[in-house]
């Protein structure tokens, strides 16, 4: 099965809206990963664009955890691996130029914690629609600060997502997008789920407000709570290979 997206041309209403489309199109189709959803056909007529994407398996993760609840850390393990695999692809093969985010609207994993499909796609994106106060939920106090984007707000991402499956709510909550902003910059996580020691420190290290001080994904993804895993339950294709000490 595929998904269709229809786009009216009538809503790109400049050229510049067009091309931007269009390159978030080709973005989709030049990325070849086992969890980024692959491009099926683009096509138009006279009023619409036609995007056929490949349809994800599994649930959302907001629904998966709306659904089923909070899941156990080492499911949280597998989602954090096939989630760090996923980011190492990304940043090896996009150039630093292109903008692109995720949101956890967009994620979709399996009933064993394995990331099933991550949709990618551009800041305005024509493709997705996403909600304000959901993806406020996981952004990076740089951004709200001073606009500024990089590979480190990935971590805060995966801490505010991993935080999100272990408890059952995000990490700064409030009721509109204010308050969120306000919570992220200024308070800090209750955690109420009672979590190991190492699962702890991990989240800590993703969660830590000072881009400086936070640690990246590549680093990350050498802490003891990763290292560990039951490999028993694991089942993406390759794991994380050895990384630089640099990290990203």
């Amino acid at each position: 099965f595929h998904y269709l997206k229809i786009i009216e041309k009538s809503t790109l209403e400049t050229p510049k809206m067009t091309d931007f489309f269009s390159s978030e199109v080709s973005l989709i189709g030049y990325l070849n990963f086992s969890t980024i959803p692959k491009l099926i056909s683009f096509f138009d007529d006279e009023s619409n664009f036609y995007v056929v994407f490949e349809k994800p398996e599994g649930k959302s993760l907001l629904n998966f955890v709306s659904q089923n609840g909070k899941i156990d850390e080492n499911k949280a393990k597998i989602f954090s691996i096939s989630f760090i695999e996923t980011m190492q692809y990304l940043y090896m093969n996009l150039d630093s130029s292109i903008q692109w985010s995720i949101s956890a609207e967009t994620i979709f994993i399996k009933d064993d914690g394995n990331i099933s499909q991550i949709y990618i796609f551009n800041k305005n994106s024509n493709l997705i629609t996403l909600t304000n106060e959901i993806s406020m939920k996981t952004t990076a106090p740089e951004v709200i600060t001073h606009n500024k984007v990089s590979p480190k707000c990935m971590s805060w991402f995966l801490g505010s997502i991993l935080f999100y499956i272990l408890n059952g709510y995000f990490p700064f909550e409030g009721n509109n997008v204010k308050e969120i902003q306000h919570n992220i910059l200024y308070s800090h996580p209750i955690f109420i789920s009672q979590l190991s020691k190492e699962c702890l420190d991990f989240i800590e290290s993703l969660l830590i407000k000072n881009p400086q001080m936070r640690i990246s994904i590549e680093k990350a993804s050498l802490k003891p709570y990763i290292n560990h895993v039951d490999v028993n339950s694991f089942s993406p294709k390759s794991f994380v290979k050895s990384l630089s000490a640099d990290g990203i």
